[in-house]
């Protein structure tokens, strides 16, 4: 039961661990951010200020070479960059950047919109936490 949150990771003031989630290795998590239950953040990823990685969800980091880049998710939201503010749907598989302000979904994951065509949306974050 609980989190597990390895050696040398930082997590940001603010932020939530959900039981089940792993942390590996050299990450950093950002102020305020929740990662929900039995997600995986790998090894020196970097998760933005105020973002939330879903149930379940894989991150994938890098830890060799030591020159490769990590993982980095912006705020609000291999080489990978979700740009800030992206909206990544459940279940996608993102092979590719997504800019920010970008919706993309399915396998492997596509932009279909941005998000300025979806609206605003209940805050619950507050009620989350």
């Amino acid at each position: 039961y609980g989190a597990h949150i390895r050696e040398g990771t930082v997590i940001g003031k603010g932020s939530v661990i959900m039981h089940g989630a792993v942390i590996n290795s050299g990450a950093v998590i950002g102020d305020g951010t929740m990662v929900d239950m039995n997600a995986v953040v790998g090894s020196c990823a970097v998760i933005g200020k105020n973002s939330h990685i879903g149930a379940c969800a894989v991150i994938a980091g890098v830890l060799e070479p030591p020159s490769a880049l990590p993982t980095r998710i912006g705020d609000g939201v291999l080489g990978i960059c979700i740009g800030d503010n992206a909206v990544i749907g459940a279940g996608a598989v993102v092979t590719h950047d997504i800019p920010s302000g970008a919706v993309a979904l399915g396998v492997p994951a596509k932009v279909v919109k941005s998000r300025d065509d979806i609206g605003e949306k209940a805050d619950i974050n507050g009620d989350l936490r």
